[in-house]
C-alpha cells in the first residue's frame, strides 16, 4: 500500500465522518464527529524470540450531539453512516446540561507533517520491519556475549499509522500521522528508545539501540547505602527527558489546566514564579515532531507559553473550559481516557500536549559533573501516583546511574532506590523546578521535545 492509499484511506473517513454529521444534524442542532483509525506493526522481543504483533484498522468514533441547552454523547466502533446515526438519536433522551452552544466551524486541509513515507514503509512492509527487529535483537545479544552478567533481553520494534479526522455541522479536519518507536531494555535495568516521525538517513543508530543497552549496563549496583545516604537526604539527580516529561504528564498537570481553576486545584497568576528563570516550556503543535494542527474539538492548535523565564505563563483550555473562565481558547481539548475509558468514549479534558523546553547553555555530560556525585534517573516507577493536588511524588527508580565525578561507578541498584520532590512550589513548600537546570541536547520522547535537568531529589 503506497502513501496514495493511505491518503486515499483519509479521504473516505472524511466522507464517512461528513456523512454522519449530515445525517444526524436533520436531528439535533448541531454534531461532531470524532474518528480515527490505527494500523500497527510490532515485534517484540524476548530474548531470541520474536513475537509479532498486528492491529490493523482500528476504527473508533466519538459522537457528539447538541439539542438545545444539552449534550448527547455516544461511542462506536462501526462504518456504517447509518449505525451511528442511530446511536447519537438514541443518546438524545439521557442529553445532560452544557453551555456549548455549538460546535467547532473551522475548516482546514487535510494536513500530512506529521506523516513519513520512510517511516510508513515499514507498517506497509512487515518483512523490512522484522528484519530490522533480527538486526535490533543480533547485535544486542553479540554483545551480550560479551557480558556474562547479562541475562534477559527484552524490546519491541513498531511502526504505526494514524489517521484523525473530525466533521461537525460546518467544520472539519483530518490529519495522517506516523511513528516508529524502538526499545530494548538489558537485565530490566537498563533500556534505550528511540523515536522517529521522520525515518533517519543513517539507520545505524536505530540497529544498534539493544547493543547500546548492553554496552551502557554497568557490572556494579550502587545503594543508597554504598553511598551513605540516609532516608531524608537530598540528592543532585539529572532526570532524562522521558522522567521530567513525567513530572509535566502526572504531579504537575493540572496546574496548567483552565478547568482545574474552575475545580478549585490551581491558582497560579500570570508571572507568578514557578521555577528557575532558565526555564522555558511551551505546548506547542508547530514543530514537526510535535506536529498538530487542531485537537479533539477541531480547535486550532496554538503555541502556549506555560512557563516563561521560570514564570506561569498561561493555562490551556478546552472550548468548555474557555466559556467557563473567559480565557482564549488554546486547542487543548482531548478525548483523554481515564481507567477504563476508551479514546472514543472519554469525554473532552483539558490536556497538556505537545510540550517543549528551550535548551540549557551546558551539554548533559557536562551537568554529569556538576558535583562529585549525581545520580541519573532514567525511568520511574508509580510516578502515575503522584499527589496532584501538591505536585508531590514518591517513585521507585527502575533505570539509573550512578556517577562520581563525571564518571558512571555503577547502576542504581533496582528497588532500593525511592526518591520524592514538589514539582512546583506551594503552601511553604520549595518545588524542584525552583533550581534546576537544562541540558543543552533536546531528545524527542514522541509527545515531547526536551532536555535533561538537572534537579535535586530527596531519597526517601
Amino acid at each position: 500500500m503506497g502513501a496514495p492509499q493511505e491518503r486515499s484511506i483519509l479521504g473516505e473517513l472524511q466522507s464517512f465522518a461528513s456523512d454522519v454529521a449530515r445525517k444526524a444534524a436533520a436531528h439535533l442542532d448541531d454534531v461532531e464527529v470524532w474518528v480515527t483509525r490505527l494500523d500497527q506493526v510490532a515485534f517484540a522481543i524476548e530474548n531470541r524470540t520474536l513475537a509479532p504483533e498486528l492491529k490493523l484498522g482500528r476504527l473508533q468514533v466519538g459522537l457528539r450531539g447538541l439539542k438545545g441547552s444539552k449534550l448527547a454523547v455516544a461511542a462506536t466502533t462501526s462504518f456504517a453512516v447509518d449505525e451511528n446515526v442511530s446511536a447519537l438519536k438514541a443518546a438524545v433522551p439521557v442529553a445532560r446540561p452544557t453551555r456549548l452552544a455549538r460546535f467547532s466551524p473551522l475548516r482546514l486541509d487535510p494536513t500530512t507533517r506529521a506523516f513519513d513515507e520512510g517511516v510508513a514503509r515499514l507498517l506497509r512492509e512487515p518483512r523490512a520491519l522484522q528484519s530490522l527487529a533480527v538486526d535490533v535483537r543480533d547485535r544486542a545479544l553479540a554483545e551480550a556475549e560479551k557480558r556474562p552478567e547479562v541475562d534477559s533481553l527484552v524490546g519491541r520494534v513498531a511502526a504505526q499509522t494514524r489517521w484523525r479526522v473530525i466533521a461537525t455541522k460546518e467544520g472539519g479536519g483530518a490529519a495522517l500521522e506516523s511513528m516508529t518507536v524502538v526499545s530494548a531494555e538489558a537485565n530490566s535495568a537498563r533500556a534505550e528508545r528511540e523515536v522517529f516521525r521522520v525515518w533517519p538517513a543513517d539507520e545505524t543508530s536505530v540497529r544498534d539501540v539493544g547493543a547500546r543497552a548492553v554496552r551502557a549496563l554497568p557490572p556494579k549496583a550502587v545503594a543508597p547505602v554504598d553511598w551513605e545516604i540516609e532516608a531524608g537526604t537530598e540528592v543532585l539527580a539529572l532526570c532524562d527527558p522521558e522522567v521530567v516529561e513525567s513530572f509535566f504528564r502526572y504531579p504537575a498537570h493540572d496546574h496548567f489546566l483552565a478547568s482545574s481553576l474552575e475545580a478549585g486545584l490551581a491558582s497560579h497568576e500570570p508571572g507568578e514564579a514557578l521555577a528557575d528563570p532558565r526555564l522555558r516550556l511551551v505546548d506547542t503543535g508547530r514543530p514537526n515532531e510535535l506536529a498538530r494542527d487542531f485537537d479533539d474539538e477541531l480547535c486550532a492548535r496554538g503555541e502556549t507559553v506555560l512557563l516563561d523565564r521560570g514564570r506561569f505563563g498561561a493555562y490551556v483550555t478546552s472550548r468548555q473550559s474557555a466559556m467557563e473562565t473567559g480565557l482564549p481558547e488554546t486547542g487543548n481539548g482531548v478525548r483523554r481516557p481515564i481507567l477504563a475509558e476508551d479514546d472514543n468514549e472519554a469525554p473532552v479534558r483539558d490536556t497538556l500536549l505537545g510540550l517543549a523546553m528551550d535548551p540549557g547553555e551546558r551539554p548533559t555530560a557536562e551537568l554529569m559533573r556538576a558535583a562529585d556525585r549525581v545520580i541519573v534517573v532514567r525511568s520511574l516507577l508509580g510516578i502515575h501516583g503522584a499527589d496532584r493536588a501538591r505536585t508531590a511524588f514518591s517513585a521507585t527508580v527502575a533505570d539509573g546511574l550512578a556517577v562520581v565525578r563525571g564518571k558512571v561507578a555503577g547502576r542504581l541498584a533496582p528497588g532500593r532506590w525511592n526518591v520524592s520532590g514538589r514539582v512546583l512550589p506551594g503552601d511553604g513548600e520549595p518545588g524542584l523546578l525552583q533550581a534546576a537546570e537544562p541540558g543543552r541536547e533536546l531528545t524527542f520522547t514522541g509527545s515531547a521535545l526536551l532536555p535533561h535537568l538537572l534537579v535535586r531529589l530527596t531519597v526517601s
